[in-house]
Order: structure tokens, then sequence, then C-alpha cells
């Protein structure tokens, strides 16, 4: 059984229904999704006006590209899930997914194969609004025909007293999730094996090639967990929080390679996610703007990971 199936003991009266119109990846929300930038261009800012208002971050997309879930956060607002669909070559103005808006709600993740959707969550764990053990826990909802499940929280280990975040999955159910469970505390990036009955194993730190002094952030893992993309401030950065890839060998993971300056700027760039061809990459930039606001946007530029595997990798 996949560790993504469960058992839907849900009713149909407490599905929170919501209609997933397909959709597909597009650089501008006026634009088809055949036109992306062209090979070599710089990261340009997705769905400006639509998806991209200044104040999201974080974005997941279905396996076809078809939908696309983000933060928002509007104060005084908690951090909201909100999602937006491409229809005749237009992205539709977002709208907050039922679950989310009451509570803190963050860092969305598809599983690889769509069935179900993770985030970050400052919601209660029990029916008391005190009934939470951290600040943050990662949650799940199951995408059903027409609406999401009610919203689960993963159980101990992989929740804990602790904040934990920004969940990414494998094909073969491996939870990679950010945490601050270390002593002293440091957010560090945390490796777990999902199972099917809704345990799971006890969660692994990774090796110091990914979680340097400086700690790691943010980090996606390829659906076939062959290489990560990560967030981290580093002495070769060229500002704040760089994206870093590193691939997964034997011995593993070789030292990560920064993006260089397509994507790193002198701002912070952080949430990365690789759609499921492979060919594109998004992620949030923040940036200062010359009358000093700060803005939050999803960016997305053509990407080939091969172009950064080590020598001997070829």
């Amino acid at each position: 059984m996949s560790p993504f199936s469960i058992r839907m003991g849900v009713s149909v009266a407490a599905v929170c229904l919501l209609s997933l119109t397909s959709t597909n990846c597009a650089s501008s929300p006026r634009r088809a999704a055949t036109e992306q930038p062209a090979p070599g261009d710089t990261a340009v800012i997705f769905a400006p006006g639509v998806v991209s208002t200044g104040d999201v971050f974080a974005s997941t997309f279905t396996p076809d590209g078809r939908l696309v879930i983000f933060t928002k956060f509007a104060p005084p607002r908690p951090p909201t899930l909100m999602m937006s669909t491409l229809i005749d070559g237009q992205w539709t103005t977002p709208t907050v997914l039922p679950f989310s808006g009451t509570y803190r709600d963050l860092d969305p993740a598809f599983t690889p194969d769509g069935t179900r959707l993770y985030f970050s969550s400052g919601r209660p764990s029990g029916p008391s609004p005190a009934d939470t053990t951290s600040g943050v826990d990662t949650w799940y909802v199951v995408r059903l025909n027409g609406g999401w499940s009610p919203p689960v929280r993963l159980a101990e280990p992989v929740s804990s007293a602790d904040a934990d975040m920004f969940p990414s999955l494998t094909n073969r159910g491996v939870l990679y999730f950010d945490s601050f469970r270390s002593r002293p505390s440091r957010r560090l990036v945390y490796r777990a094996a999902l199972r099917a009955d809704g345990t799971s194993s006890e969660p692994e730190a990774l090796p110091p090639t990914i979680n340097a002094d400086s700690g790691a952030s943010n980090l996606f893992v390829d659906p076939d967990e062959r290489y990560v993309v990560f967030g981290a401030v580093r002495p070769e950065g060229r500002g704040g929080l760089d994206l870093y890839i590193s691939w997964k060998i034997p011995s593993g993971w070789t030292t990560p390679i920064n993006l260089g300056p397509t994507i790193n700027t002198e701002g912070t760039e952080f949430c990365p996610f690789v759609a499921r061809d492979g060919r594109w990459l998004y992620f949030t930039r923040v940036s200062t703007l010359a009358d000093k606001r700060v803005v939050r946007n999803v960016y997305v530029t053509r990407f080939d990971p091969n172009r950064y595997r080590p020598p001997g990798m070829r």
C-alpha cells in the first residue's frame, strides 16, 4: 500500500467542498502555459498581480502543473493557504482553501502524485484551542473529487514540542522537513519515512554537509530522492538566504553548489519547488523596493539540475 493511501472514514458532510478546476503553470497570469521564460533568462515573477502580489511565499503545484497552492501573509490575517487555477491560459483570482484562514497555515507541499497536500500549521491539535504541542506542526489533507478531507496532524515523532515546518515528500513516502528540535535549538533539516498505518520512523537530521554551522531550511527533495534544493546562508553566498543544490551519493550528499546569479541575489531566496517535469524551478524572493517597501513574490525560471552535477557524476 502506498504511504499516501488512507482509509477514508470521512462522511460527505465532513468534507470541505471545493471545486478543483485543472490548470497549468505559466510565468504570467495572462500567458498560456507554454509561454515560459526562454532558456538562460533570469527568473521572472510568477503570475504578477494575481498570485504574486508582494505578500506571498512558498508555492507548490499539482503534478500536471494545473493547480498552484501558496501562502499569503497579509496582516492582521494569519498566513493563509490560497489556490489558483489556470483556465484558458489565465490564472484565476486566488481563493482561500476551505480549511485555512483561521489559524497560521503555511509551507504547502503536494505529494509527488498530487493526492495529498502537506502543510505547516499552528492550529490546535485537539478539540480545544489549547491542544497544541508547539507553535507549528505538520498536517495534511487528502485531495478528493470536488474538495478536501479535514486536516490531519502527523503524530509524534514527526510532530514535536518544537516548531516543525516546510515538508517535502518523495515517491516512497519519505518526509523531509525543518525542525528546531535540536539542542541547542537551531533550524535543521530532518528526514523520516512515513508508513501506511500513520506511523513514521524516528526523524534523523541530515548530515553536516547539508546542515552546516549556519543550518539549512526550506528544503525541496526530488521525488526520486536524487537531489535536494534548499536555502542557506554560507560564506560564498550572494546576500541573505541563497538556494543550493546537493546530490545524494552512496556516502551521503555532495558538497552543496550555489545556484548562481540567475537565481540568487543580494536579497533572500527561499521556499524552492521544482515542477514535476523537472524543468522549472519556483521559489520565493524577498526584495526591497526603491520606496523601502519589502515585498515577497514567487519567481520562476528554467531549471536543469544536471547542470549542477559535480565532476564525476555526469
